[in-house]
């Protein structure tokens, strides 16, 4: 793979994606653990800001009561937070919305992560208000996995192997670069369904060590991702579901759980340092086609 080819191939890929898959990635971007890949978060603001699904025009008061009537009955413990516009007014000066390209570039990137109300959350979180924590509470709807006992020899001494960033842009597959690193708790698959082709293999920096990132897209342009994200104690990824669990079944001592979150369904499950999803549209495959793939790592 050539140094410079990631981004473009990435952009590509963004390209593809349907909204609902492009928040998705933003989503998974921004509440894994540690520092954000600001790069390709840019580039996935980028393409949503060329559809136009995410350009708040409102004030943060319009934005929040969006907000609360999208969630009312959710969550009891952020109606106390809503934003005081004249107290935003005071103190800026301008309309809140105009302050979205401020240099807090954090805080409007987590904002844009929601699906539904990107546009109203970007101004409600630029207001101050603890959107994010509220969110984290809506169990109904959020899934995570609890705190994790270390029990495996990858981290010697509390120390990870040693990164070599240059390396990291040069990956062919996935499971090359887990070889380079001595990763053997979790594997590539082995098989993945016909009509689906390797697209994109990434290995970044997390802030804990590692994420290990591989995509494989089909003529129609859908993505099949696959995600080992490190981690270290206790898992902080969260996944949006619709309703309860799908399915949750155990393989060689790994329990895994299967979920749907609008168009798209997902595998999730941890081993003693990563934390692992593979997602894919609904109508790409069904749950037994997902479970071959899940069933070829073992």
């Amino acid at each position: 793979m050539q140094n410079d080819s990631g981004a473009s191939l990435a952009e590509t890929i963004y390209r593809k994606m349907s909204d609902e898959e492009l928040q998705n990635t933003l989503r998974c971007e921004t509440f894994s653990d540690g520092a954000l890949d600001v790069k390709q978060i840019e580039m996935i603001l980028a393409e949503m800001e060329r559809r136009g699904i995410n350009d708040p025009s409102r004030s943060s008061e319009e934005a929040w009561n969006e907000f609360e009537q999208e969630y009312s009955g959710k969550i009891s413990d952020y109606a106390d937070c809503a934003p005081d516009a004249k107290a935003c007014a005071a103190i800026s000066g301008k309309p809140m919305h105009t302050h979205r390209r401020q240099p807090v570039r954090k805080l409007t990137i987590l904002a844009a992560t929601l699906v539904f109300l990107i546009a109203s959350l970007l101004t409600v979180q630029a207001s101050g208000v603890d959107v994010f924590g509220a969110i984290v509470r809506w169990t109904e709807e959020l899934f995570s996995f609890g705190r994790t006992e270390e029990t495996r020899s990858l981290v010697v001494d509390g120390k990870w192997p040693e990164i070599d960033l240059n390396k990291n842009q040069q990956f062919t597959s996935l499971q090359e670069a887990l070889d380079f690193y001595g990763v053997t708790e979790v594997v590539a698959p082995r098989w993945i369904p016909d009509g689906f082709t390797p697209r994109i293999v990434a290995v970044k920096p997390n802030g804990t060590w590692l994420e290990f990132l591989a995509g494989y897209t089909n003529k129609s342009g859908q993505l099949l991702a696959v995600s080992y994200n490190s981690y270290q104690s206790t898992p902080l990824m969260y996944y949006e579901k619709s309703g309860s669990l799908l399915e949750t079944f155990s393989t060689s001592g790994i329990m895994y759980s299967v979920f749907e979150n609008v168009d798209n369904r997902t595998a999730a499950w941890i081993t003693p340092h990563f934390e692992c999803c593979i997602s894919v549209p609904t109508d790409a495959m069904d749950i037994d086609m997902l479970k071959e793939i899940l069933l070829s790592m073992q």
